[in-house]
């Protein structure tokens, strides 16, 4: 759950990866439905950005800052909050008012001196499976790299299956003040029946 200081009376959640890692959310989407007044903004088309809205107010009202660097709403006015998958977070961290949101994202990075990686498995009923993978090493071609794939898929309670797969790749580089990240991303859901 939210750490201490953070909840209803001052309007911020907070989670750490353990907490992260606890939850059954797959999403920063499905992590942001948690909070009240937040809810989420789904077309239901096909390959159309799911995004959240807070106390009514359109996607603009929530601002992301990922690594300390804020997404300008004017070149991606709906970021799909569905496709940052919890496997990549270390950290998450919302404040919520009645003007809107902030969501602080802070994404897994090699901090050790030592290779890290983390594999997950597991069925559930309804033939759902998940596997997630995660790969640190502190350094590859000058900086660390993060590696993660995840793949949820199921049955579901008729006769069609869903699959939901999200892969991201993360490079850093830096040399006293100057610095460069690359980060790669990707998420698809394939669904039958």
């Amino acid at each position: 759950g939210p750490l201490g200081g953070a909840g209803w009376a001052r309007g911020v959640w907070e989670w750490d990866r353990a907490d992260l890692r606890r939850l059954p959310d797959l999403s920063l989407l499905n992590l942001l439905e948690r909070i009240p007044g937040v809810v989420p903004v789904r077309a239901d088309l096909v390959n159309q950005a799911e995004s959240a809205a807070v106390f009514g107010a359109g996607a603009g009202a929530i601002r992301y800052v990922v690594d300390g660097f804020t997404l300008d709403p004017l070149t991606s006015p709906t970021f799909d909050a569905s496709r940052i998958s919890l496997l990549a977070l270390e950290r998450v961290r919302v404040e919520r008012r009645v003007t809107g949101a902030t969501v602080w994202i802070e994404t897994m990075a090699p901090v050790e001196a030592r290779t890290k990686s983390v594999i997950e498995a597991g069925p559930g009923d309804y033939g759902v499976n998940l596997f997630r993978g995660l790969f640190l090493p502190p350094s590859v071609f000058g900086g660390p790299l993060g590696a993660g794939f995840e793949r949820l898929s199921g049955d579901g309670f008729s006769s069609g299956s869903t699959n939901h797969t999200v892969s991201w790749l993360k490079w850093t580089w830096v040399q006293d003040s100057t610095g460069i990240q690359a980060e790669y991303r990707q998420s698809g859901i394939d669904r039958d029946g």
